[in-house]
């Protein structure tokens, strides 16, 4: 069994990755007992509302149909970009010691500030971030205010962690701590945000061996100090030896 990450697909828009000859060099053999998780702004919970559930909007289902037929069984944390009402009211189920949301048999959302034990390594997750076009979206159709982490997310990420001793091989957001920000994105860095700045107290608190995210749209890293890489087209396989920093293509 093995550990991949991958960065934003935005529904079916950025799925080219997925097709096996984007990694025919590669000495993967994938199967249903690995796992592909995806950083964020997945796009397959979007066009439905929480009232339909459990069925699907077709344009949902096309995406959750092709993550699902992937030789790997994919999770996911959540981004800015996903339907957050929705999400919230799905069946919640514990499953490697944290909490997630079964979408199909192999799509499930880890949700957020939970710890997970995934083949051997302690995994801590936190999806969401902050949209700088929300102005510019639709609330309940193109951007939902809980795209933000709550005080309860917040509350429950901290009481994992202390169940844990505060050490974790693997961090997975969707955004990253604010100095990460500023060194990723330069002079367009804009205000920090909530999110970024608690992302920052947290990754000074907590022991942890790398830190990955996505929502930037580019393969960066390491970063920072060297434990942070940014996602988005590449995927990676984890070392399983603690998770450390693998190379980028």
């Amino acid at each position: 069994m093995a550990i991949y990450l991958t960065g934003d697909t935005h529904g079916t828009y950025d799925m080219e990755r997925f097709e096996p000859a984007a990694w025919a060099e590669r000495d993967w053999r994938p199967t249903a007992d690995d796992y592909l998780i995806v950083l964020g702004d997945v796009g397959c919970i979007y066009h439905t509302q929480a009232y339909d559930l459990p069925d699907l909007d077709p344009r949902d289902r096309q995406v959750v149909d092709a993550l699902t037929a992937l030789p790997w069984t994919v999770l996911f944390i959540d981004g800015n970009h996903e339907n957050h009402d929705t999400l919230l009211a799905m069946d919640v189920e514990r499953w490697h010691d944290g909490l997630v949301n079964h979408v199909s048999n192999r799509l499930i959302h880890l949700m957020r500030g939970q710890v997970f034990e995934i083949e051997g390594l302690r995994i801590f997750t936190m999806g969401g971030a902050h949209s700088p076009d929300w102005l510019h979206r639709t609330p309940g159709l193109s951007w939902w205010p809980e795209e933000m982490p709550s005080e309860e997310d917040y509350a429950e990420a901290r009481d994992n962690l202390l169940e844990v001793g505060n050490r974790i091989d693997l961090v997975l957001t969707h955004t990253c701590p604010t100095e990460v920000v500023a060194e990723l994105v330069g002079d367009d860095f804009a205000d920090p945000d909530e999110l970024t700045n608690w992302l920052q107290r947290l990754s000074d608190k907590i022991e942890f061996n790398h830190w990955y995210f996505g929502h930037f749209h580019e393969d960066v890293g390491p970063l920072y100090d060297g434990r942070f890489t940014c996602l988005f087209e590449s995927i990676v396989e984890i070392d399983p030896n603690g998770g450390d920093a693998v190379e980028l293509d």
